[in-house]
Parts: structure tokens; sequence; C-alpha cells
């Protein structure tokens, strides 16, 4: 099981991208629907940094979406998912049933699993 103070800097990164993948996904949409070429308010250096984010946000959003790919069990695509679509480890636990800790052993097999094809 996986507890927080215990992860790697690496584990703990990317649990912080599958948890924030919502967010991103939202934020990047909301991005691509301006058009800062065609605003006048723009500043060079703010379209500049408006398509810096859209290309960092895209490549958080294609990691987690190709961890999410990569899972090896059902199961642990479901947890991947619940959590991309922003529920947290105790309601997906009360969703299938399960107990938190064994979210977290899952969570710890993807995220294991995970570092060691990024290696």
């Amino acid at each position: 099981m996986i507890k927080e103070s215990e992860l790697s800097i690496r584990a703990k990164s990317i649990l912080n991208q599958i948890r924030e993948y919502h967010w991103k996904i939202a934020e990047l949409n909301r991005l691509k629907q301006e058009d800062p070429e065609e605003s006048k308010l723009y500043a060079e250096y703010n379209i500049d940094r408006t398509k810096r984010r859209i290309r960092n946000l895209k490549k958080d959003v294609e990691f987690v979406q190709e961890l999410e790919r990569n899972t090896k069990t059902n199961l642990e695509q479901t947890i991947v998912n619940c959590m991309m679509d922003g529920m947290n480890v105790t309601d997906i636990a009360k969703l299938l049933n399960l107990s938190r800790n064994y979210i977290y052993t899952l969570l710890d097999e993807v995220i294991s699993h995970e570092i060691k094809r990024l290696k």
C-alpha cells in the first residue's frame, strides 16, 4: 500500500498528474476556445505564455492518457479513470465497494508499472 509520505518524488508526481487531469482538461479546452491572436487586448507576451501553457497542459494530459492505456487490468483502468474524472480514493472505494487500502495498493501497482516503463 502506498502512503503519500513514503512515495518517491516521481511516484508523487505521477499520482498528482492523475489527480489533476480533470482540471487540466477543462483548462486546456478553455484556452483552446480563446483566440489570443484575434484579441487586441493580448500583448505578444500573453500570446506566447498562452501557447506555452497549452503545450505544457497537452504534455501532462497525454502522459496521463498513456498511463491509463497501459494499465494491466480493467479494475486498475477503472480506478485511474475515476481519478481522471476528479474522484478521490474514498469515493472510488465506495463506488467499487472496495477498501481504500486496496485502492491504494492498486494505484501503487499502476504507478510502479509506469515508473518501470519510463526507465
